[in-house]
């Protein structure tokens, strides 16, 4: 019996490919973020961890003769973390910046540009409302681009 969306990861793949050769590393980024999270949280994925591999091996040989410039680097780890966390190993040159943080830890992420500024008016109340009374720390960049007092 075919899944639904089983595919869906192999879309997310090729889109961070083609943004990267593209000079889009923030894209990049985000559709290989969701490439992993799928094949991370589909039990059953139809996508081998070869994949994942292929897309590092990938990320290593398209600035072959030069060094890989800053952004091709951040998407080569992206990629080294997915595959240790897909693997249950512990990432290989990447540690924490820290040694542990306070709980409760929430992680808001979105955009803050102007043309996400619908989105932020739409949900601003909403997201104030979830978070009244929260007793963790928040970006301050966050909070003033998208939740000026």
């Amino acid at each position: 019996m075919r899944q639904t969306g089983t595919g869906l990861a192999w879309s997310f793949f090729t889109k961070g490919r083609l943004e990267l050769t593209m000079d889009q590393p923030f894209d990049s980024l985000t559709a290989y973020e969701k490439a992993i999270q799928l094949c991370l949280l589909e039990k059953q994925s139809t996508v081998p961890i070869s994949a994942l591999q292929a897309e590092i091996a990938f990320v290593q040989t398209i600035d072959r003769g030069r060094e890989m410039p800053e952004p091709h680097a951040w998407v080569s780890e992206l990629l080294r973390l997915g595959e240790a966390v897909w693997k249950g190993e512990k990432p290989v040159g990447l540690s924490a910046k820290r040694a542990s943080f306070a709980q409760p830890v929430v992680i808001l992420a979105g955009g803050t540009g102007r043309a996400f500024q619908a989105n932020i008016d739409r949900f601003r109340q909403a997201v104030l409302e979830a978070f009244k009374g929260f007793g963790g720390r928040s970006s301050r960049a966050a909070r003033t681009r998208a939740w000026p007092d």
